[in-house]
């Protein structure tokens, strides 16, 4: 089951975007590059929709942010 590392808005407020990523248990330290990959799920705010998924190179997702200007 992936962990639900972080959850941003746009600043217009139209977009979420969610990160996930499958965490191993706190007993398994992993070096980066054997962490799975972590995925990015943009949605749309007002009716919780995928309009788009993105899959990110393997490697801790630590946070996310959307640019000023959307």
């Amino acid at each position: 089951e992936p962990t639900l590392i972080g959850r941003v808005y746009s600043p217009d407020g139209q977009r979420m975007a969610l990160g996930t990523q499958l965490r191993p248990p706190a007993t398994h330290r992993l070096g980066p590059d054997e962490l799975p990959q972590a995925e990015v799920h943009i949605m749309q705010s007002s009716t919780g929709r995928v309009v788009r998924t993105l899959v990110l190179p393997k490697g801790e997702l630590a946070s996310l942010a959307f640019s000023p200007d959307g």
